[in-house]
């Protein structure tokens, strides 16, 4: 039977925020990036692990996905978020086939700061991911209270100077040992936030489209 996962946004501006609805259905992930925060989720997978660096060395099986015979859910959750930012909606063909889950933010924001318009961004990160993927790779994203591309690429400069300096690899010909705890110290750093926005887990419910909000 033919199956997929779905990560969809809708939003709305309110002044100095954007009032946001994700709805996923999988592992496709609904994020928002940041100047100052960085990539952080807004949805949660429907995956037996639930741990992003272990899902990257196990790829655990899905629990829920869309499906023909209508035996799925679609998850929601409801947030307020400051403005400026970017919206991020993105199969796991971007994400699950990186070394650390910061690596994903790292590929946006590098396509990013060598990009000069929208298109020269979005042929960026298809060559990138390219080049590492292990399978389809589709990716969504609207910038917000940014007034200019120019401006949304300087905003994220900081930031990824920090991912540098903060989370960089280990020198190359590394052993695996210390690949390994390179993985476990960044992922450790960089989770607290990646995950602050996260929807809590619940029980899962089969058959029907249920939903849940939160406001933060």
């Amino acid at each position: 039977m033919p199956t997929t996962t779905m990560a969809a946004a809708t939003y709305r501006v309110v002044g100095r925020e954007v009032e946001v609805r994700s709805l996923w259905a999988g592992d496709s992930r609904v994020h928002v990036l940041e100047p100052h925060h960085g990539l952080v989720a807004l949805s949660r997978d429907h995956t037996e692990e639930q741990d992003a660096l272990a899902q990257l060395r196990r790829d655990p099986p899905m629990t829920n996905m869309l499906n023909a015979s209508g035996d799925f859910f679609v998850d929601s959750a409801h947030q307020r978020l400051p403005l400026p930012c970017v919206l991020v909606c993105a199969t796991d063909g971007f994400f699950g086939y990186v070394d650390t889950p910061h690596m994903f933010e790292l590929l946006l924001l590098e396509s990013l700061e060598q990009a000069t318009n929208e298109e020269e961004f979005a042929a960026g990160l298809e060559r990138r991911v390219r080049s590492y993927t292990g399978d389809d790779a589709t990716l969504a994203a609207v910038s917000l209270g940014f007034d200019t591309f120019d401006a949304m690429r300087f905003a994220f400069r900081s930031r990824l100077h920090a991912l540098y300096t903060e989370l960089a690899p280990p020198h190359e010909g590394a052993a695996e040992e210390e690949l390994r705890r390179w993985q476990e110290e960044a992922w450790l750093r960089y989770r607290p936030t990646y995950a602050s926005r996260m929807p809590r887990e619940r029980e899962e419910t089969s058959g029907r489209s249920t939903t849940w909000s939160a406001t933060t």
